[in-house]
């Protein structure tokens, strides 16, 4: 028992601040991680409905997407979670000149608008939350039936 070796006080403060320093950094990497994940999720469901909307506007057939052309629908709200989705569609022919190939073909974008809240920072220190703007963009092509 009196051979036993006991640790300094320097020792055990040196062991503390190591310990809390690692700590601190494995903490910071979680929350980061969260916030990156809901930007994803929110980026996800942007893209689901997006792709969805587009889906439904080409198996609404030709004509239907050529209607667009002219007189676009408004934009229209859809509420998903906490989150507000506004949708736009647009249709362009690929080209003005009639009578060449790539004026039957019809360009459909949907574009899908949000807003999240996202933490600020400076120089790596957190200054707060506040509102920033997703946006999220899908075209596709739509030929008449006659082509396939």
């Amino acid at each position: 028992m009196f051979g036993a070796r006991a640790f300094t006080l320097s020792e055990v403060l040196v062991s503390v601040a190591v310990s809390g320093l690692i700590l601190v950094s494995l903490i910071g990497l979680f929350l980061v991680n969260g916030v990156t994940g809901v930007f994803g999720l929110n980026r996800a469901r942007a893209t689901q409905l997006a792709e969805l909307e587009l889906t439904r506007r080409k198996l609404s057939g030709y004509t239907a997407v050529e209607g667009l052309i002219g007189a676009p629908p408004a934009p229209w709200q859809l509420t998903e979670g906490a989150l507000l989705f506004t949708h736009a569609v647009h249709a362009e022919r690929l080209s003005t000149v009639p009578g060449t190939p790539e004026y039957s073909l019809l360009r459909v974008s949907v574009t899908v608008d949000w807003k999240e809240r996202r933490n600020q920072e400076i120089h790596g220190s957190k200054v707060g939350a506040a509102e920033a703007n997703g946006q999220l963009k899908l075209d596709s092509v739509v030929a008449p039936e006659s082509l396939y």
